[in-house]
């Protein structure tokens, strides 16, 4: 399921930039985009693993 998702998500995000490309005629803002998504993701998989071993310190 990991793969169809992520094969989903490419398509979509390459359906996206040109659409985006079409629109303005430039790149720019699908780069911004995908660039702000990618820290998002970093920002959601730190959360995660700290609430993870705060988790783990609480049951012990």
């Amino acid at each position: 399921m990991g793969s169809t998702g992520h094969q989903l998500g490419a398509a979509f995000a390459a359906f996206g930039a040109g659409v985006i490309r079409e629109q303005s005629g430039t790149y720019l803002p699908a780069f911004l985009a995908a660039g702000a998504m990618g820290v998002i993701a970093a920002g959601v998989l730190l959360l995660t693993l700290r609430q993870g071993r705060t988790a783990g310190l609480r049951a012990a």
